[in-house]
């Protein structure tokens, strides 16, 4: 699970907010040896579409989910 709050043209603003912009979680994303499940949250409101039109474009590898309320996991 990773947060993505912010747009790319945003870029230093999470930066300073220590947060993720699509730009920022594909490079951390690869550095990963494997491909792990992801869901993103807390995106920012208003912004949802671009962001997750950002991600889709700079984030190979994994399909993107986006956590909602009630979503429910079994570990």
């Amino acid at each position: 699970m990773a947060e993505c709050a912010f747009p790319n043209r945003e870029l230093e603003l999470s930066r300073m907010a220590y947060h993720y912009c699509p730009q920022l979680l594909a490079a951390d994303l690869a550095k990963l040896r494997h491909r792990p499940q992801l869901y993103l949250s807390h995106l920012k409101p208003g912004m949802e579409a671009q962001i997750l039109s950002e991600c889709a474009e700079m984030i190979e590898g994994f399909p993107l989910r986006l956590l909602s309320g009630g979503c429910r996991f079994q570990l």
